[in-house]
């Protein structure tokens, strides 16, 4: 069991050394993230835990919840992303099928 906590914080050292040096070289990139809804306290706080680590690390960011796990909302709201200039999309889907169009 040790064997395996030592090994995981290796991991977890080197991604975030990782996500660090790439993210220098892609600041300024936008990012897009949509969540399922607003209402669940996971969903809320990790959505503004990621938007926030993100904009430190130099990105732009757009943060969207889904309203009441509304898929077509979420579509719109994916669409809206990707038509603002977002390269980059973090999607927790509501219905992953509502996606074929976008």
């Amino acid at each position: 069991m040790r064997y395996f906590l030592r090994i995981n914080k290796y991991f977890a050292l080197f991604f975030i050394f990782l996500f660090i040096t790439i993210s220098s070289a892609f600041a300024g990139v936008k990012v897009g993230i949509a969540f399922t809804s607003q209402n669940q306290e996971r969903w809320y706080k990790e959505g503004f835990h990621l938007k926030k680590m993100l904009e430190n690390a130099g990105f732009e960011v757009e943060l969207f919840y889904g309203g009441d796990d509304d898929a077509a909302l979420q579509v719109k709201q994916v669409s809206r992303m990707i038509n603002s200039g977002c390269r980059v999309l973090i999607i927790s889907a509501i219905d992953g099928n509502a996606f074929t169009e976008v």
